[in-house]
C-alpha cells in the first residue's frame, strides 16, 4: 500500500505544472534560507544522528482498555493546567503524520505549553521535508506562521502563496484546489493564537474541517485543544483516526545537559556555559 502512494506521489510530481515547481523550489530555498533564532538552534541543526525531540502520542479512550496512568504519562505532567490527562506513549519525530491503522491521519496536532519548542518543531520539520527526510510523498509543504498577521487576515487560500511572482499564487492555489489537497501539507503553527472567531470561521478553519482541501494533511499547533480539533467536529471514515494528537514535552535537567554534550562534542566549558 505504502509503495503503492509513493509511486503514485512520483508520478505526480514528475507532472507538476511548471508554476507549481517554480513554487516548491522557492519554498526549500526559502527554508533553508531561514536563520537560526539562537546559538542553540545552529547547534540543532549542527548536531549529527538524531533530533533530539521529545514527543508524546495522546491515545484516546477507545485505543486502551483503561485510562491508567502508567509511568511515562506521569513523567508528563506538570501540575499546570495545561497537562494533558490521557494515556500516552512516546513517539519519533518520523512517527508524525503515521497511523497504526494504515491510513495515515489528515489532521495532526502537535500541542504543548508556551515556550515548549512548537514553533522550532515546525521548521525542523519544513527543513526535513525539503531536505527530503520526512513527508517525502508530499510534493509541496507550506509552512504557515499564524502570528503573522498578513497570514492572520486571510481569507481565501491564494491569500497563503506568496511568490515574487504574482502569477504564481493563482496558479499554485488553483492546482491545489484541482487535487483537493492531495499531495499538500499545511501546519498552521499557532493556531491557538488566532482570535476565536477566526477559528471558527475562515479558510483556516475550512482546512482543519476538510471543508478545503479534504485530501490534504494538515498539521496543527496550539498551546490548548482548540473546540474545533475536538473529534466531534472532524470527519471520520471507518477504520481510520480523525486527528493524530502529539503532545510536545519539554525536558528535564538530565534530557538538557544529555544534549548539550552530545551538540557540543563533550566540550565541558561550553556545556557549563550553556547550562548556565
Amino acid at each position: 500500500r505504502d509503495n503503492t502512494r509513493l509511486l503514485a506521489t512520483s508520478m505526480a510530481i514528475s507532472n507538476l505544472p511548471p508554476e507549481v515547481t517554480r513554487y516548491i523550489e522557492y519554498l526549500r530555498q526559502a527554508y533553508a534560507s531561514e536563520p537560526p533564532r539562537s546559538v542553540a538552534s545552529s547547534w540543532i541543526r549542527a548536531t549529527p544522528g538524531e533530533q533530539h525531540v521529545s514527543l508524546a502520542l495522546v491515545q484516546s479512550e477507545r485505543e486502551v482498555l483503561y485510562a491508567a496512568m502508567d509511568s511515562f504519562t506521569r513523567f508528563t505532567l506538570h501540575g499546570t493546567e495545561e497537562d494533558i490527562m490521557k494515556p500516552k506513549r512516546t513517539l519519533l519525530l518520523n512517527q508524525i503524520g503515521t497511523s497504526e491503522y494504515g491510513t495515515p491521519p489528515r489532521l495532526v496536532l502537535l500541542q504543548g505549553e508556551q515556550g515548549v519548542g512548537k514553533t522550532h518543531l515546525s521548521r525542523l520539520l519544513s527543513l526535513m521535508w525539503r531536505d527530503r527526510r520526512l513527508f517525502s510523498d508530499h510534493p509541496l509543504f507550506l509552512l504557515l506562521p499564524l502570528r503573522d498577521p498578513h497570514l492572520c487576515s486571510a481569507m481565501t487560500l491564494n491569500d497563503l502563496i506568496h511568490h515574487p511572482d504574482p502569477a504564481i499564487g493563482p496558479a499554485v492555489a488553483r492546482w491545489m484546489t484541482e487535487r483537493r489537497g492531495q499531495g499538500c501539507l499545511l501546519l498552521l503553527d499557532g493556531y491557538s493564537d488566532l482570535p476565536l472567531a477566526v477559528q471558527w470561521t475562515s479558510i483556516y478553519a475550512d482546512l482543519v474541517k476538510g471543508v478545503a482541501l479534504e485530501r490534504a494533511t494538515v498539521v496543527v499547533t496550539s498551546q490548548c485543544l482548540p473546540s474545533i480539533l475536538s473529534e466531534p467536529h472532524l470527519p471520520r471514515q471507518p477504520g481510520t483516526q480523525a486527528i493524530q494528537h502529539v503532545e510536545v514535552l519539554g525536558f528535564s535537567d538530565f534530557d538538557v545537559e544529555g544534549y548539550a554534550l552530545s551538540a557540543l562534542q563533550g566540550d565541558e566549558a561550553e556545556v557549563k556555559s550553556f547550562l548556565s
